[in-house]
């Protein structure tokens, strides 16, 4: 199979990866995956110099990493280039009373704004990070996130290449997807 490592040769790691899982299986396994291809979303949680990431087809997670660069330039760069029907994105939201830097958040704004522009899509959804995952902890975000996957997507968050201290971004990725995939459900305390 000499083309499959032409094709693989030239593109980044984690598109390798799923390449490799598609060219696992015959011809016949590829063709089925690149018309599912089209009914995939992206999910991502930006960041300035690091940024998680997951892609879903037919809304299971498929893949999921961590893109990461010196810069902000250099980490929209990083993120692999998938052909998707749909990217989803978490919003910035500055709150009155919030100990974050307002500037930071800005910085990252410009990061969702470039990201959306890499991938050029026809839609695309900015959600505020109340609206996916309220007010929660991040420790207790990330559990409940956790506690939505199926086996072999937990399997996917566990094999991604992330540093243990960056998880957290790989992990508001995937809930970002779920939330989008109507998997998450947020639950206010009004009544």
């Amino acid at each position: 199979m000499a083309t499959s490592s032409l094709v693989i040769s030239g593109v980044p790691y984690f598109e390798r990866l799923f390449l490799r899982r598609i060219f696992a299986n015959p011809v016949d396994s590829f063709l089925r995956k690149v018309v599912r291809f089209t009914m995939t979303h992206l999910s991502i949680d930006p960041g300035t110099k690091d940024m998680g990431w997951a892609l879903w087809e037919d809304n299971e997670l498929q893949i999921c990493g961590l893109a990461r660069g010196q810069d902000w330039v250099e980490t929209v760069k990083s993120l692999p280039k998938f052909t998707v029907s749909q990217l989803i994105i978490e919003d910035q939201q500055i709150y009155r009373r919030s100990p974050i830097n307002a500037h930071s958040l800005l910085a990252v704004a410009r990061v969702v704004g470039a990201v959306v522009s890499y991938y050029d899509f026809a839609k695309f959804i900015l959600v505020p990070p109340a609206k996916w995952k309220g007010q929660l902890p991040k420790d207790v975000c990330n559990r409940r996130t956790l506690s939505k996957l199926t086996e072999e997507e937990l399997r996917q968050v566990k094999v991604a290449p992330c540093p243990p201290s960056l998880r957290h971004n790989l992990i508001d990725a995937v809930g970002i997807g779920l939330w989008a995939n109507g998997r998450r459900k947020f639950v206010t305390g009004k009544k």
